[in-house]
């Protein structure tokens, strides 16, 4: 199978990682005060957590403030490369502000 071959030098080269955001947005750097986005939390204890959209509410340089549109999850601070953190149509794409997925 190709991925149990030897590799030739040249093969090797191109296998190298691009540098980050070659072909992607910054989107989280990019985020500031009134910026949308999704954020997942968990609406009541020792329940799955859930992906709301929200609105960033403080900028606190590798975290940001986000609280819900809808209000059910209140404010969270989150980092900006966490998983619970992303771009706005990513998981509550066509679905009422703040709604469940």
């Amino acid at each position: 199978t190709p991925s149990t071959r030897a590799r030739t030098p040249t093969q090797v080269v191109r296998a190298r990682l691009m540098p980050s955001f070659t072909r992607t947005d910054d989107w989280r750097g990019k985020l500031c005060v009134g910026a949308t986005c999704e954020v997942s939390g968990e609406v009541a204890p020792g329940r799955e957590p859930r992906w709301f959209e929200a609105r960033v509410v403080e900028d606190r340089g590798d975290a940001v403030l986000v609280e819900s549109v809808s209000g059910h999850l209140g404010r969270v601070a989150v980092g900006r490369g966490s998983e619970r953190l992303c771009s706005l149509g990513t998981h509550c794409n066509g679905k009422p502000k703040g709604r469940p997925r």
